[in-house]
């Protein structure tokens, strides 16, 4: 694990008016084991960065400290240049990696500074830990003199990030009608990628272009459909929306295209279908790389002629349809085997919007895990929290599996049957393969003991977890996120273990 320190370079960096170490090297001193310093300054605290830099740099040479102007930044008492400031360096400086670890030192620079950063990382903008060093006068005797404050702990109050944070120098989504249609279809997070996405629906919502979103299961596909239907100028009337997987194909026909009185056994009365339900509206097929070819025949003169002829009918009907498709399929695969019509394909690609997996977007797992975290909170009417180690093991996970589905009903769970205030990574009850898969949950009965049941899982996870280090209890524990005392607890009861 690689620790990195962020920091604004402040009036008593590097030494203060008594020629002590000021609040950066003191820190450092106190806790050496940084691998990198991001030190951010205004224009007018170059002469501090650089001296604060060349100073660590002869007394711990294997800190990499980075001097950061901040352009744009005038007033460092003034919080809103702040954040305009910092927003777009902490995407391009500090990537939420798997093996990299944040610390903010709050002791240097202005307050406004200090309360920036603690409102970044309390809200899940930035996943790190607080770093603090008291004013010696004000330490008792055997205090640590070196803070650390977990931000995500039941004492801090609720921030959250409710959508995507864009500033006028990454990207042009500031328009507060635009954040609040974002808001409401239940978009987070501030991943550049993300960010990129959302400007192209903006540039594109109004248009009538058909629309291909691509991207795994479980990556909010129809989110983005929703989305871009309330941006568009259809955006008063309902979206119109069906799932091809979901329906045999011998219903989907005429679900989308309606039939007439006694087209078929059953058809008692004239039904309307899909397509003349979303006319002067939107249709959202999902899944479309599920239909069946002779239904993407028929769909394909939908398309291009917007004209639809019910079952058993004989005259046909115009509708006025935007389409947007989505898929988890690689249809340019399919177009080659034959399994997809390529005249289809080629008339609802014609915007293709390609959604990342969580993985590609680790940056937006800690927001987004307390984002669930309050939803679930709220519908069960209780309060638990995550910890910090319980966030770096999310952002540690694969989640090739389930992507932001999974994230969700993983918190769920944990909200659900956590035996703490605090969440865990035990609580998430991971396989020891850690894929993102979890270990099946049975049925209650009369006298199912929950307790019971999670701790069995616990003590064969941490089996599992010994033979895969040769039974080191310290790797064991460093691979399930638990102290060594935790793996020790757990092997003086042998029992169940086997």
């Amino acid at each position: 694990m690689k620790n990195i320190l962020l920091s604004f370079c402040g009036a008593q960096d590097p030494l203060n008016k008594f020629g002590n170490d000021g609040p950066i090297l003191s820190l450092i001193t106190r806790k050496p084991d940084f691998h990198k310093l991001i030190l951010f300054h205004t224009k007018d605290y170059i002469t501090q960065a650089t001296s604060t830099q060349e100073i660590i740099k002869t007394r711990y040479p294997q800190i990499d400290v980075r001097p950061k102007k901040l352009s744009g930044l005038e007033d460092a008492t003034n919080h809103e240049q702040i954040f305009n400031s910092l927003r777009p360096n902490l995407a391009k400086l500090c990537p939420i990696q798997p093996d990299l670890q944040y610390y903010i030192c709050v002791s240097s620079g202005t307050p406004a500074m200090h309360a920036c950063w603690v409102m970044l990382a309390a809200s899940g903008e930035i996943h790190a830990i607080l770093l603090h060093k008291p004013d010696e006068r004000m330490l008792r005797s055997g205090q640590s003199n070196i803070r650390e404050i977990n931000p995500y702990t039941r004492i801090f109050p609720l921030i959250r990030q409710s959508t995507v944070n864009v500033t006028e120098n990454a990207m042009s989504i500031d328009d507060e009608m635009f954040q609040e249609k974002v808001k409401a279809a239940g978009i987070i997070g501030r991943s550049p990628g993300l960010i990129k996405i959302l400007d192209m629906v903006r540039r594109i919502a109004k248009t009538p272009s058909t629309i291909l979103i691509r991207g795994e299961s479980g990556t909010g596909k129809e989110l983005f459909a929703q989305l871009i239907h309330s941006l568009s100028e259809r955006f008063d009337q309902k979206l119109i929306t069906k799932n091809c997987s979901a329906i045999p194909e011998s219903l989907l026909e005429s679900e989308l295209f309606g039939a007439k009185k006694g087209a078929f056994t059953g058809a008692d009365k004239d039904k309307i279908g899909l397509f003349q339900a979303a006319d002067k509206s939107t249709l959202f097929l999902d899944e479309i790389g599920e239909m069946a070819p002779n239904l993407q025949a028929k769909l394909l003169r939908v398309v291009q002629e917007k004209r639809v002829q019910k079952l058993g009918g004989t005259a046909e009907e115009a509708v006025d349809v935007r389409f947007i498709f989505a898929t988890h399929k690689n249809l340019e695969e399919m177009v080659q085997n034959g399994q997809f019509r390529r005249d289809l394909y080629y008339r609802i690609n014609v915007i293709p919007i390609y959604l990342q997996s969580l993985n590609d977007r680790r940056g937006d797992i800690p927001v987004l895990a307390l984002h669930f975290l309050d939803c679930h909170n709220k519908n069960n009417k209780i309060f638990k929290t995550l910890s910090k180690e319980s966030l770096d093991f999310l952002v540690r996970m694969d989640w090739k599996n389930g992507n932001i589905r999974h994230l969700n009903n993983l918190i769920e769970r944990a909200v659900l049957l956590g035996t703490k205030d605090e969440i865990s990574s035990e609580d998430f009850l991971l396989t020891a393969e850690n894929e993102g898969t979890l270990i099946p949950i049975p049925e209650p009965y009369e006298g199912f003991k929950m307790k019971d049941y999670i701790i069995d899982i616990r003590r064969k996870l941490v089996k599992r977890a010994l033979e895969k280090t040769g039974n080191n209890q310290t790797a064991a524990a460093r691979m399930l996120s638990i102290t060594p005392q935790a793996v020790s607890d757990y092997l003086k009861n042998q029992e169940g273990l086997d």
